[in-house]
């Protein structure tokens, strides 16, 4: 990256300007040539040429989904993290990060990603359901169960979890822990929603007599 700063500074010095669009590029064919290293730092160091602090947001969201759109996940990959490395507390930046993970990277990564984004936005209930399904998809339904306790500690009244952890328990036929979970969940959340799953269960489990 030191080498690409110097790069950049003898181009001005020489009055060659690049666009922030020909940088882009630039990150492009680096992605191409299979060098994730290069293309990530032309975007650290580049993306926010001529861009008002105002406008960085929206102006690189939408530079993500034009590399996506082109096929270009690793430079898209890119602009998300320095995206993320301004604006940390933003859920939508981590979902959409997330969602390119999930179908562009590894299930560690994910994993990792996942871990990171609900310690600066524990309030993200999208977030923390997204680790717990990929756990239940791994078969891991302990680490589903542990990461859906860490997010009810963050989201007491969060419906969404609350009943996703109720899925889990039913999917595995532990019937006890889902009304256990239900109980709590009345008595926390005591949505419509919630009154009507804990009803529906009850009057399911009667088959089982």
């Amino acid at each position: 990256e030191k080498i690409l700063i110097k790069g950049i500074k003898s181009l001005s010095k020489r009055q060659v300007n690049l666009s922030r669009e020909q940088w882009i590029e630039e990150a492009e064919k680096a992605e191409e040539a299979d060098t994730p290293v290069t293309c990530n730092s032309i975007i650290r160091q580049t993306i926010g040429i001529g861009i008002e602090e105002v406008d960085r947001k929206k102006t690189w969201m939408q530079d993500a989904i034009d590399c996506l759109d082109k096929g270009y996940h690793q430079t898209a990959k890119a602009v998300y993290a320095h995206l993320l490395s301004i604006f940390p507390n933003n859920k939508s930046i981590w979902v959409e990060m997330a969602s390119l993970e999930k179908s562009h990277g590894s299930s560690d990564s994910l994993r990792e990603l996942l871990q990171n984004a609900v310690k600066h936005c524990p309030d993200g209930e999208e977030l923390w359901l997204m680790g717990a399904s990929e756990m239940r998809n791994n078969n891991n339904v302990d680490g589903a169960r542990q990461i859906l306790k860490q997010a009810f500690a963050a989201n007491p009244y969060s419906e969404a979890i609350w009943l996703a952890a109720v899925k889990l328990e039913k999917e595995n036929k532990q019937f006890k822990r889902a009304l256990a979970i239900l109980q709590k969940a009345r008595e926390l959340a005591g949505t419509p929603r919630v009154w009507m799953k804990s009803a529906l269960l009850e009057r399911e489990l009667k088959h089982f007599d």
